[in-house]
């Protein structure tokens, strides 16, 4: 009894294997001869001129398909098409367009394919193009009885324009691939870039739906068939924009130009002090919270740690800072060495050093440097620089202009 159920499972898993086999014997992207009854051609209907005549350029794909009673003339299903196993029979990307569908050709009275030259719509250029039925091929019912071919539906690809909303320039466009696909918000890496006469703008702000900028464009975005416009401001230069303290201590360490469009408050948060050599235009925004400690057994001032003293230690000479305000910053600094030619360190509040070209305009500082006894008397001795605003300054004071720094308290510690 056994042996007979185990046949009977055999034999379903073999009509189940020649099912299969009616329908789907060859399938590749290269044709390659075997045992089928019919060949299916899926072809792109891809042209170009070889020698000043049209030929079919583009790429194929295969399909071999048995017809399981060829005796009754009952034909042979097309079960499926490119895209049904993306390492066996893969559809192909063709750039600027997508696959909208397969189709049969339009024949003429003796049966004949028929062409005609088209401007494309994605190239703007002449090209050929086998006409198509006006009903897509239907893979779930038709049969076939002879080797066919099927041609490609490409439809141009949904693109998002990005358009300056202040000139109404065409600035980029992003291809949707096909309809349906989601897009996400640009990140700011791959935020539009706007090049005018080889001078870089940076996208800056929002998206948005119209012109004059009032609707903010929704994201994820889910493409349709036509092309959508996004409407954008951008400034003049290469710029990062910061809205937030990390991307601004991130930037500051690139040397990026950095343009803020938010206030920055690092309360609680590390601080880290280094030399910058780009432009930071505050755009009237302020900074604060900012906390630089440098006492103690690690951190204090000595023959061996001579770290510059300033929320910037050196502004190189392509730096700028300008319109911005630096609000209740702490500065703690102290030594242990008594000797004065133990140092030679440079204290400033804005910054220790400011090298030859730096440009310091419209800055404003606040806020409180505390130093101890011993850096007092090492200031005292010519040892140490120490200023509210900037201790070195190479840059020159026709470089500083419009800066208050009137709100800076200088304590020593007795």
């Amino acid at each position: 009894m056994r042996a007979k159920q185990n046949f009977k499972i055999k034999l379903l898993i073999c009509c189940l294997m020649v099912l299969l086999l009616g329908t789907l014997l060859v399938a590749c992207n290269k044709y390659e001869p075997d045992h089928y009854d019919y060949l299916v051609t899926f072809d792109y209907n891809i042209w170009s001129k070889v020698d000043g005549e049209w030929a079919n350029t583009g790429p194929k794909s295969y399909l071999g398909v048995l017809d399981p009673d060829k005796e009754n003339e009952v034909g042979a299903l097309v079960s499926i098409r490119p895209g049904f196993n993306a390492s066996t029979f893969s559809e192909a990307s063709i750039a600027g367009y997508y696959l909208a569908d397969w189709y049969l050709p339009l024949l003429d009275e003796d049966g004949n394919e028929q062409g005609e030259t088209i401007i494309d719509p994605v190239t703007g250029e002449e090209t050929y193009k086998i006409i198509l039925c006006e009903e897509p091929f239907v893979f779930e019912s038709t049969r076939i009885h002879e080797n066919i071919t099927l041609y490609a539906k490409l439809n141009e690809s949904p693109k998002m324009r990005f358009i300056d909303a202040d000139t109404g320039e065409f600035v980029s466009e992003i291809d949707g691939k096909r309809p349906g696909e989601k897009r996400s918000k640009p990140s700011s890496a791959l935020a539009p870039k706007k090049v005018v006469d080889g001078e870089s703008y940076t996208f800056i702000g929002e998206y948005y739906k119209d012109k004059a900028c009032t609707e903010v464009f929704d994201f994820p975005y889910t493409f349709g068939e036509d092309n959508v416009d996004v409407y954008c401001h951008f400034i003049k230069g290469d710029w990062t924009i910061v809205n937030n303290t990390r991307d601004f201590l991130s930037a500051l360490g690139g040397g990026d130009n950095i343009y803020l469009t938010e206030d920055l408050d690092f309360s609680g948060q590390l601080f880290s002090s280094q030399n910058y050599n780009g432009e930071l235009n505050g755009n009237g925004h302020t900074i604060s919270g900012i906390s630089l400690n440098y006492t103690g057994r690690n951190g204090a001032i000595s023959r061996f740690n001579k770290t510059p003293v300033g929320v910037f230690q050196t502004l190189m000479g392509r730096s700028y800072v300008h319109d911005i305000t630096f609000k209740d910053v702490i500065i703690n600094v102290e030594t242990s060495e008594s000797e004065s030619s133990a140092l030679g360190v440079n204290i400033g509040f804005l910054a220790a050093e400011a090298s030859e070209g730096a440009r310091v305009e419209k800055v404003t500082i606040s806020g409180t440097l505390t130093a101890n006894s011993k850096i007092r008397q090492h200031v005292g001795s010519g040892s140490v620089l120490l200023s509210s605003f900037i201790a070195r300054n190479d840059a020159g004071f026709d470089k500083i202009v419009d800066c208050d720094y009137s709100g800076v308290k200088v304590i020593y510690l007795s």
